[in-house]
């Protein structure tokens, strides 16, 4: 037997024993965690949409970014976005988006042909200034952008709109109550 073949236990030896105590040293640190640092750097899970100590402007963001990107081929109508958003809402627009519209609003003429096509419209908010607050009211200016999706990765800008947005706080929590249209170009 060669000097080469009699090491070669030894080796394989040392290597698995190496391994399972390298496994050992991060079960441990994951289990015990020994640093006393205080940097926030915790790799905890954040919600972009949890309301919950959010400024006026990313929930005016979020609710309106929910509210305006729609899947005509899944969804009958856009009301069914608006109905995604509740959880950022307030009265009175809460109210609308618990129950679908009877009768329907007039459909959007182009929503057949999206459903057809299984395209889906973007929608991308950009806030034009910042909130004004009065107690606990805000009210923020922002640009709708909606960009139609086509399956093949092509895209086509379909509407502009600029909106003021109504915010009510409760707690720590703002909510949309109610946005209207200042704006609209194709």
């Amino acid at each position: 037997m060669s000097t080469s073949t009699k090491r070669r236990p030894v080796i394989i030896t040392v290597a698995v024993a190496a391994a399972m105590i390298s496994c050992v040293l991060l079960i441990q640190c994951e289990t015990n965690p020994t640093s006393t640092s205080s940097s926030t750097d915790s790799h905890a899970h954040i919600d972009p949409l949890d309301p919950v100590g959010a400024s006026p402007e990313a929930v005016a963001i979020n609710a309106i970014t929910i509210i305006h990107s729609w899947r005509p081929s899944h969804d009958n109508a856009p009301w069914q976005a608006l109905h995604r958003a509740t959880a950022l809402l307030t009265h009175p627009i809460v109210q609308a988006a618990s129950t679908p519209p009877n009768p329907p609003p007039r459909p959007i003429p182009e929503w057949d042909g999206w459903a057809r096509s299984r395209d889906q419209l973007s929608a991308a908010v950009t806030i034009l200034e910042p909130a004004t607050l009065t107690g606990a009211t805000a009210t923020v200016p922002v640009r709708l952008a909606q960009i139609v999706l086509h399956p093949d990765g092509l895209t086509t800008p379909w509407r502009t709109t600029t909106l003021r947005v109504e915010l009510a706080r409760d707690g720590d929590i703002w909510r949309v109550g109610s946005y209207t249209t200042v704006a609209v170009s194709r």
